[in-house]
């Protein structure tokens, strides 16, 4: 068992690699009573072709199928059901499929061993058939139908699907209705068989737990079940995506009040090393909450002239080579919006103190998040799924950014490919 002393953070994770392959990793909390457990595989729902386990050819599943997954390891007929059983020993349970991973997850303060067995028993035995599956088609595509009446949701997904030419980031976490009602048993095992192989997962333990208890815990439940070594290390197809974003502008009509306005960004880093990205992360945050945040002079002016009604809500993510960044706002002139947020863009500025401000604001929130089981949790696994190992020293990382370097990199990145998609009401 190794040991990663989280500097700065009063924090230790200890890691192990079974010798199944399943990587685990524990995170003890002495001042807190909860305990959380997370089983996670990076099978999510951009993989959508890749080679099976014991086979040697790429083979193309429909998109969505990471999230049916999900579904049918609840769809226990083998043993009693998951949340059933959680309920029944005071613990809550739950299942989440992103465009990063999928999650197996509970937390609890008693019957915390025997909910981690139950955890790895149910994930790893599952008892997937043709009537589980035909059962699930209905509810996943009810649940779609549900999205599809959300506008947050039609714009999130509609501006992922103008902005990628080619990259299955581009369609939704839970795929089209045509996807889930053509998706077949046959694809959703070879999707198990592969991704759910303990070499291809990774148990994350966080809260008031014993590392030396939990491990052995593990290790235990792992050598009496038998898996297959994997010959081969995963293959997912990879895919030459344009810099260039798919389409510039779209609108829709959906029963809002005022019009939503999404503007998404595609910021090509493939020319950057990993550790200058993770710089270029922290920058672009600076840059935006600064720039277009809450307090920012751009926000206050747009507010007082009556173009915004409220904040721009933004966000960013990893996807490949890009970094993928969104603007979300309501507003009841957007042509006048995007004139005058496409100009600030031009020229996004941060001083000294701004700098020094926001690197005060992500440190004090990295120190707080420390405290919190769940947070940390979330962490290690992004972490692991970025990096292939949990940073050490993020700190350390923050302290060094300057400004100096804040605009050498700026200066780098080209942030005109960009797509826009507005919501406006059905009236009007």
């Amino acid at each position: 068992m190794d040991k990663i002393v989280l500097k700065g953070l009063d924090l230790t994770c200890y890691q192990e690699t079974l010798k199944n392959g399943l990587h685990v990793f524990v995170i003890p909390f002495d001042k807190v009573n909860g305990k959380y457990a997370t089983l996670s595989t990076p099978f999510n729902s951009t993989v959508v072709e890749f080679v099976p386990k014991e086979k040697t050819k790429f083979r193309k599943v429909h998109a969505g199928i990471a999230h049916f997954l999900e579904h049918q390891m609840f769809s226990q007929i083998n043993r009693q059901n998951p949340m059933q059983f959680y309920s029944e020993h005071s613990c809550d349970c739950n299942a989440f499929t992103s465009k990063k991973k999928t999650s197996y997850v509970f937390s609890g303060t008693n019957f915390f061993e025997e909910g981690l067995n139950f955890l790895l028993d149910y994930v790893q035995d599952p008892m997937i058939t043709e009537e589980t599956v035909a059962k699930e088609k209905g509810i996943i595509t009810e649940e779609l139908k549900m999205y599809q009446d959300r506008p947050g949701s039609v714009l999130y997904d509609r501006i992922c699907l103008n902005t990628f030419h080619v990259l299955p980031f581009r369609y939704p976490i839970g795929g089209r209705v045509e996807d889930v009602e053509n998706t077949t048993r046959d694809e959703i095992m070879d999707c198990y068989h592969t991704f759910y192989h303990p070499e291809n997962m990774f148990l994350v333990v966080t809260g008031n737990v014993n590392p030396e208890e939990i491990i052995e815990l593990v290790r235990n439940n792992q050598e009496q079940k038998s898996f297959e070594k994997m010959n081969t290390s995963l293959r997912i197809k990879k895919y030459k995506e344009p810099v260039t974003v798919y389409k510039e502008f779209e609108k829709i009509k959906m029963d809002v009040s005022v019009p939503k306005v999404c503007i998404g960004i595609k910021v090509d880093i493939s020319q950057f090393s990993e550790e200058e990205r993770e710089k270029i992360s922290y920058y672009l945050n600076f840059a935006f909450w600064v720039n277009f945040g809450a307090t920012s002079d751009f926000k206050e002016d747009m507010m007082k002239q009556g173009i915004l009604t409220r904040s721009i809500n933004y966000s960013k993510e990893r996807v490949e080579d890009f970094f993928f960044i969104n603007c979300v706002v309501d507003t009841p002139r957007y042509e006048e919006l995007l004139k005058y947020f496409y100009e600030k863009l031009e020229h996004l500025t941060i001083s000294e103190e701004e700098l020094k401000r926001m690197k005060r604001v992500v440190i004090s929130d990295l120190i707080f998040q420390s405290d919190d089981l769940y947070d940390m949790n979330q962490q290690v696994m992004s972490d692991y799924l970025q990096y292939g190992r949990v940073r050490d020293d993020m700190l350390s990382e923050i302290r060094a950014l300057n400004q100096q370097e804040f605009y050498q990199y700026m200066r780098k990145l080209n942030l005109q490919h960009r797509s826009v998609v507005v919501i406006e009401p059905l009236k009007g």
